[in-house]
């Protein structure tokens, strides 16, 4: 599984805490936002080697926050950015509300997978693994 740190990014309060509390015995540190303001107050302060990222949420989207977090990249004095962390997007949203294309060219290189809720676990797994090739 995940072998560095991970931020949980969704507004559900139960989905956000299933998610951190599943990753917290393979990732060396699992932290939990509650929107894309709240992340980005997170990265900041933390290297992230993996983000799980909700789209839909109040206040700052998931797409918001990936608009934000190229900003951010550009600016090399943020030392907690100088390695982009790998995103999964996982949204409620169908394929043809919004197209996994559309979202992979947000951020194109750092999306690494775009699961759609409800969740399986074992795709979870998947795409996290992938991301340790």
């Amino acid at each position: 599984m995940v072998q560095g740190n991970v931020l949980v990014v969704d507004d559900d309060d139960s989905v956000r805490h299933l998610l951190m509390e599943y990753l917290k015995d393979t990732a060396r540190h699992v932290d939990g936002a509650r929107d894309g303001a709240d992340a980005l107050h997170y990265i900041h302060l933390h290297h992230y080697d993996v983000i799980l990222l909700d789209v839909m949420m109040p206040h700052m989207t998931g797409v918001d926050f990936l608009d934000s977090l190229q900003v951010l990249l550009a600016d090399r004095t943020i030392k907690t950015l100088r390695k982009p962390p790998a995103i999964i997007v996982i949204t409620s949203a169908t394929a043809e509300q919004i197209p996994n294309g559309q979202i992979e060219e947000r951020s194109p290189g750092m999306i690494r997978a775009v699961l759609r809720k409800p969740l399986e676990m074992s795709q979870l797994e998947r795409a996290i693994e992938l991301l340790s090739r």
